[in-house]
């Protein structure tokens, strides 16, 4: 969807007010061809997560899945077994493994089996790199409290999926895999993240984080942006206009005061959902954009799309 979204100039978050923070690990990555740029962020993202958890059943539950919907489970299943760590034979397994996923994000049939081939050595060497480096990263930075969550009760009619890669404690963070720079079409994305996140049932991770950002293992940095600095008005348009969360323009103001916003506040009848908690939490506290509809004045529950 975000890929979809019509943006102002510049993206709703711009690219040039993510700071950054760049480590130095010594290495230096070798470049990965077009052909596999793609399925390297995979890999190293799962592997990632097998490494931190030791279930390496959860970190490619998605392959699984998708391999489950062609009739190749029996395979994925021996793949999997093969991938154990960093060596040459796990990490051509684990390349195997995620050819799979197209299946479950796109549907079986954008599925087009291939002959299995080993990728090249300095494509393996920079996966293995990158690993380090993002478990590393995860140990200086923030442990992961969640990974690989979707955003389940924050859904909406638009926008009916999607997965997201890491929560620590204080950040949600995405993994991108690439030698060039951030854009707006990403930085939209990992707000509607946060936006769906808030709403979902995981809320009580998302009521407590302070920044969103990205960790590019290729570059070994990390950009971030303070949630404090997103304006209300950008989460209201992005709620309403991209996630298609049902918002009523008439009933806030962004330039009501902290008093008329309790106010208005103390209108509202009752929100029926699971977390109804975190839906009044975002929106008085002050992130209002990511209510699906505001119930001021009426006695009834208003409805949530």
């Amino acid at each position: 969807m975000a890929a979809q979204a019509k943006q102002p100039n510049g993206g709703y978050l711009p690219v040039s007010l993510f700071r950054t923070l760049e480590y130095d690990d010594g290495n230096t990555t070798p470049s990965i061809s077009a052909e596999y740029a793609g399925a390297v962020g995979t890999v190293v993202d799962y592997m990632t997560r097998f490494a931190m958890t030791g279930d390496k059943q959860a970190a490619f539950s998605i392959s699984l899945a998708g391999a489950a919907k062609v009739a190749h489970g029996a395979d994925a299943i021996r793949l999997l077994d093969k991938v154990t760590g960093l060596n040459e034979q796990s990490l051509c397994a684990a390349f195997e493994l995620v050819k799979y996923d197209v299946a479950l994000r796109q549907g079986a049939a954008a599925f087009v089996p291939t002959e299995a081939k080993a990728p090249p050595k300095e494509v393996l060497l920079a996966t293995a790199i990158m690993i380090q480096r993002t478990i590393a990263f995860f140990h200086a930075y923030e442990m992961p409290d969640l990974n690989g969550f979707t955003m389940d009760g924050g859904y909406s009619r638009l926008v009916s999926s999607g997965d997201g890669d890491y929560v620590t404690e204080t950040t949600l963070l995405d993994m991108k895999c690439t030698s060039g720079n951030l854009n707006s079409r990403w930085a939209l994305q990992l707000l509607m993240y946060y936006i769906m996140g808030y709403q979902s049932y995981n809320s009580s991770y998302f009521r407590k984080l302070k920044r969103i950002g990205f960790f590019n293992p290729m570059k070994n940095t990390l950009y971030y942006y303070d949630i404090k600095e997103i304006p209300n008005e950008i989460l209201y348009k992005v709620s309403r206009d991209v996630i298609g969360y049902k918002m009523d323009y008439s009933t806030y103001s962004y330039e009501l005061t902290q008093k008329e916003i309790q106010k208005a506040y103390n209108h509202w009848y009752s929100v029926e959902v699971n977390n109804s908690d975190a839906v009044r939490d975002l929106h008085y506290a002050p992130y209002c954009a990511a209510l699906k509809r505001l119930g001021a004045g009426s006695h009834q529950p208003p409805k949530l799309c």
